[in-house]
Parts: structure tokens; sequence; C-alpha cells
């Protein structure tokens, strides 16, 4: 009985024996056939490298990833999607650092690993990233651009008077592209292979005027009317611009920067707008500061410049609006400092250790405005209304060869 024992157990070893055998001989031979072709699962960014020799692989890439894998990047904003060549970024296809990515991942073993390598590949599928090439200065300059096309500029409130009817206009939010969060999580994707979606970072920007702030409206507390004839196109235009516009407590009202933005600063209509609005204001307790009409809202409360043409008479109203009691809203502007960046750049002819300042940076700012609200003297809300960008100038510093770590 234990005779037969024995026999069994070397019969299993034996067959345990042939079949370890028998991988290693075809690994070794898949081993051997795979230092000059690609495993059958091995894909770049979806394209099949099955079978294919080194140049094989590179040429196929090189003609076919872009239309395969994609061309262009992805960015997300809420829930907008925008498409932008990846040439237009100075982004393309390094083949040669994907050829040897594929290679790494397939061969970097050693030892009795590398031996079963072949046939452990065959048991998985590789789909692998390719490898982008990318100046992160020149991304980081086309990102700012970005930005300054993509900002949206927030929509204030605004109260229109049409036959002594009042219509109101709801606010609308805006957003300010936050550069440094959306450029670190463009790169990072760059890095692992991705061309997005790229969920861009943004910053909420708060209207100016909020729908709440002018829901109720007191009373008239100046008016002046004046006939007029037939109109131009250019001068309805004109009127419209200047009918519904706030002016919130504290702000600095001036008319002439309509005259400008319509280009009628010369002409009898501005003369005669200006002329009706410096008697609103007389009426309204509004102490004016210049001509054309410039004046500070000190009144406490919202107020609204209404424009109505009526047959052939032009009317012009300044109403006060009511807010919550003891709310105070003021606009204020903080100043943020962009300290300049050092680049140093070898020249040739200078002396190692030497240093020598090529040119001297300039600091840069972010100016950013705030709609900033108290209540019974504590504040309540304080929200971004802007943001503006002036970068800074980086110092530039030459040095010698291989001064540089």
């Amino acid at each position: 009985m234990k005779h037969s024992g024995k026999l069994a157990s070397k019969v299993i070893a034996m067959m345990m024996i042939a079949v370890f055998f028998s991988l290693g001989l075809v690994s070794f031979a898949l081993a051997k056939r795979d230092m000059g072709n690609y495993p059958s699962n091995i894909s770049v960014g979806g394209i099949s490298l099955a079978g294919l020799s080194r140049e094989e692989a590179f040429d196929l890439l090189n003609s076919n990833l872009p239309d395969y894998y994609t061309s262009d990047l992805l960015f997300q904003i809420k829930e907008e999607t925008f498409r932008i060549p990846m040439k237009d970024w100075g982004i393309g296809y390094d083949i040669e650092a994907t050829i040897s990515k594929v290679e790494n991942l397939i061969y970097k073993d050693q030892g009795i690993s590398e031996f079963f390598k072949p046939i452990l590949i065959r048991g998985q599928k590789l789909d692998i990233n390719p490898v982008f090439y990318f100046e992160t200065d020149l991304v980081k300059e086309k990102m700012l651009e970005f930005k300054k096309n993509r900002d949206q500029l927030p929509i204030d409130a605004r109260i229109l008077l049409e036959n002594d009817l009042l219509e109101y206009k709801a606010h609308k939010y805006g957003y300010s592209i936050n550069m440094d969060k959306s450029l670190d999580r463009l790169i990072d994707n760059l890095q692992q292979g991705l061309s997005g979606p790229v969920n861009i970072s943004v910053r909420e920007i708060c209207p100016r005027v909020k729908l709440e702030d002018i829901k109720e409206v007191k009373d008239v507390l100046g008016v002046s009317a004046i006939g007029i004839g037939l109109l131009s196109h250019e001068e309805r235009s004109f009127l419209e611009c200047a009918n519904g516009l706030i002016i919130m407590p504290a702000e600095t009202f001036s008319i002439n920067s309509i005259f400008l933005g319509a280009g009628m600063s010369e002409s009898n209509m501005a003369k005669t707008v200006d002329d009706m609005l410096h008697k609103c204001c007389s009426q309204a307790g509004l102490e004016v500061e210049e001509r054309p009409v410039r004046f500070m809202n000190d009144l406490g409360n919202p107020i609204l410049l209404a424009v109505e043409i009526d047959d052939s008479n032009l009317f012009m109203k300044i109403i006060g609006c009511q807010t919550h009691n003891n709310r105070d809203i003021s606009i204020i502007t903080e100043r943020e400092d962009i300290l300049p960046e050092v680049q140093m750049l070898e020249k040739p002819g200078i002396m190692p250790g030497q240093r020598i300042v090529q040119e001297e940076g300039e600091s840069g700012y972010i100016d950013r405005t705030y709609r900033f609200v108290k209540e019974n003297g504590k504040e309540i809300e304080k929200t971004l209304l802007s943001e503006n960008i002036v970068p800074g100038l980086d110092t530039i510093i030459l040095v010698g060869p291989g001064d540089i770590k």
C-alpha cells in the first residue's frame, strides 16, 4: 500500500516537472521572438502593436496616434466642453519616448520572472497611454490667453421703466478661471498621457447688483422731461444704454462714460441728456461734482436711472431703491502682489560662479474687486466681482556653462 502511494507521488511530481518544463520552453520561445516583435496584447492609445517590430510600431504610431487617439485637448468648464488643437499649444506625441515606455513595461523585470513574462503578458490586455512632449512655459502662456478669452463677466440686475411700469431683470453670476489649479491639472494629465477632459477650476464672480438689492423701489426722487423730435437709430441706442442703470451706495457715476462709449460726447443729444440728469440730481439731493454730470451716490440706498420715450417726449427719472434695513453695501478693491521669478540662462564666455543680471524683474499684481455687505455693522457677505491679472517680469541672470544645477 505504501509502495503504491510512493509511486503515485512520483508520477504526480514527474507530471508537474513536465508542465513547468513545457511552460518554460514556451516562455523561452515567446521571449526569444518578442525580442524582435511585440506581444499580441500590447496596444498604445487603442492602437494594437501585435507582432510588430520596433520600427513598424514607430511608423504606425507616428502616423495614426493624432487621428485615432486624439489631436485635441478637452477642457470642461461647468457644463461646457471646449476643444483646443494640441498643436496650437505646442503639444505633440513623443513617439520615441512612447516606444521606450512600452519596452520598459514589457522587459523591465530580470531573473526568473522575466522567463515567464511573455506568458503573463498574454494573459492580460495592456493599453498604454502615449507620451506627450510640451513646454511648460508655453502651456502656461496659452492657459493665460484661454483665461482672458473665457472668463465670463457677471450680469447685473436691472430695472427697466416703461409706461411707469417697472420690469426687473435678474442678475447672473460670472466666473474667473483659477490659473494655478487649472494649469496643475492640465500638466498632470499630459504627464499621464491624457488629453482630458481637464476640469477647469473657476472662481465664481458675483454680480455688482443682485436682484434682492433692488427688489423694493421706494419712490421717484427726481424727474425731468423735454420735447424731442425724430430720433436717429444711434440716439435711440444711446438712450437704451442709459436706461436701467443702477448706481450703488458710495459709487461714483459719470454720464460721460456712456457718451464716449456711444461716440456721442459732442452731440446735441449728449448735452440734452446731461442737462436733464443734472436737474434730476438736484431734485434727488445728489451733488454734481462736474459736467458732464458726475456724482457720488451718498443716499445710502441704490438708485435707478430710468429713461423713457413717450411719443415726442423724453423722460428721465432717478428712483430710490430700498434695500434691507440696516444693510450697508459697498464696493472694495484689494491688490495681491505677484513677485517676479528668477530665470538663469547659460552663456558662453562667463566665468564659473559669475552671475550677471541681464534684466531686473518687475512685480505683477492681481486686483480683485468685491461686493462687501454689512448688516447691523456685521459683515455678512464678501463676494468676488472681478479679477484682473497683470503678470510680472522675471529676473534674468546669466551664468557660465555648467553652473545651472
